[in-house]
């Protein structure tokens, strides 16, 4: 009976928007009833949407050809995507055990999967900026744009800054389902390997200031 109201459950549940409020039971959804490949697909959409975007950005752009933004899109951003997501549910897994987490490196790899969605959201939001503010969008800044422009631009960082955020608690909530503790667990496995990486990287650049003043 209770796995039939499980069942019946999970049939409610898109992932696409199911993620954003009812994070811990789509996730758990992904894990037990979506395949491998139905991960990769969202990770090469992630993927290509997070890199047009960025090869689009005049700031990183400086002007690229149309072959190489394409070819940066949906050659590079796919691979990147699935390597970054592999490596990161490797570590995930690792870290989440000193937590006494269960997860397995499959289980972990569809959560961190899951959690592209939210990249996927954002493509809609660039298309209409881009279509209202091209001017914004894909200007230098320091250039004028208009008022209307302006305003688009502002309301897309804002939309930005909102997913960003939304984005940290959705993943760490997903390595809390997948390990099978606590989000608060899953925020602070995501967040040691950052400390860690900031601590060395601070180390190596003091290192690196200590050493050229004394050869100054």
């Amino acid at each position: 009976m209770n796995e039939n109201k499980e069942n019946l459950n999970y049939e409610r549940i898109n992932p696409f928007t199911g993620i954003w409020i009812r994070t811990r039971e789509t996730v758990r959804y992904v894990i037990e009833e979506k395949t491998m490949g139905y991960i990769f697909l969202l990770i090469v959409l992630a993927g290509v949407i997070n890199a047009l975007i960025g090869a689009f950005d005049p700031e990183l752009s400086t002007g690229l050809p149309i072959w190489a933004t394409l070819l940066i899109g949906f050659v590079l951003g796919p691979i990147a995507g699935i390597a970054g997501v592999a490596f990161l549910s490797a570590l995930y897994l690792i870290i989440g055990k000193i937590f006494k987490g269960t997860s397995t490196y499959q289980a972990m790899f569809k959560a961190i999967g899951t959690t592209s969605i939210p990249s996927i959201w954002f493509a809609p939001i660039f298309l209409l900026g881009y279509l209202i503010a091209p001017d914004m969008m894909l200007t230098e800044s320091g250039n004028e744009i208009s008022p209307v422009s302006f305003v688009v631009g502002g309301l897309i960082f804002i939309a930005s800054m909102v997913l960003g955020i939304w984005s940290l608690i959705i993943q760490s909530k997903a390595i809390g389902e997948a390990h099978r503790f606590s989000s608060w667990k899953g925020f602070f496995t995501l967040l040691i390997p950052g400390v860690i990486l900031f601590i060395i990287v601070a180390a190596l650049a003091f290192f690196f200031i200590i050493t050229f003043m004394n050869f100054s």
